[in-house]
């Protein structure tokens, strides 16, 4: 009997944070046993000295279970915040700045164009096929023998210059990417009129020619000054003319 006393003590002394949901289905089982009238001192003490051992036990599987489970939410937290943080100075980076201005006399709303551009000039002609596509899409329809008015397409790609406070001109070196759209009837009477500028340090303007031609063409026929737009690269417009030249890399070069 003082034995099992003893191991009774050693057994309630080595659980120093006993778990009252245990003991209460110990009490009901000794219970149980109390009514079948097999209960005695031993008998007693081993089960409950054995079911506060199991209940230890299972209360450290269950707290390293959750440490683990927090370590794990935090780690996919962490992940999702670098993943975003990393998708947003992407998207930033690849960024397009446009500033435009258009001017109506008598912009038309539908009929025929023909489109013209300097044909000796290989992005020109690239800048009139995207200009070609837009107008389409809006509605116009080409005809080169007979149409309603005529479109002219005409770029320039130069240094960025500012003037310093002895008034000479430096180079600063970004370009300024210049796309310039006009509309003029059969007597070349101006109709309409839109123009574009973005400012990178590459010197392809065809690499941004969908933000050009999309701000241009943004608000007609209405007016606009000095209107800035930043486009970014999952932008409907600009992404279906990229689709619609597959055969362009897309690339400064």
């Amino acid at each position: 009997m003082i034995l099992q006393s003893r191991t009774w003590v050693q057994c309630v002394r080595s659980d120093t944070a006993p778990n009252y949901r245990c003991f209460r289905s110990a009490r009901s089982s000794l219970a149980r046993l109390t009514r079948s009238g097999y209960a005695t001192f031993a008998s007693v003490t081993s089960f409950a000295c054995a079911n506060s051992c199991h209940c230890k036990r299972r209360n450290t599987l269950v707290v390293r279970r959750n440490s683990q489970r927090k370590w794990t939410m935090k780690k996919i937290f962490r992940n999702v915040i670098t993943l975003s943080l990393f998708l947003a100075f992407a998207n930033c980076a690849a960024n397009v700045i446009t500033l435009s201005n258009s001017k109506s006399v008598i912009s038309p709303r539908t009929g025929k164009f023909k489109i013209l551009y300097d044909t000796d000039d290989i992005k020109a002609e690239f800048l009139a096929k995207v200009v070609l596509y837009k107008l389409k899409k809006m509605g116009f329809k080409e005809e080169n023998r007979e149409p309603d008015f005529i479109v002219y397409v005409a770029y320039t790609v130069r240094p960025s210059v500012k003037e310093n406070y002895s008034h000479h001109s430096t180079n600063t070196g970004p370009l300024i990417k210049y796309l310039k759209i006009v509309f003029g009837d059969k007597k070349k009477k101006l109709l309409w009129e839109g123009e574009s500028f973005e400012e990178s340090s590459c010197p392809n303007i065809i690499i941004t020619s969908p933000e050009l031609v999309t701000e241009i063409f943004q608000f007609y026929p209405q007016d606009f000054s000095n209107k800035e737009t930043i486009h970014s690269r999952s932008n409907v417009e600009t992404t279906e003319i990229r689709n619609a030249f597959p055969e362009e890399n897309w690339a400064c070069d």
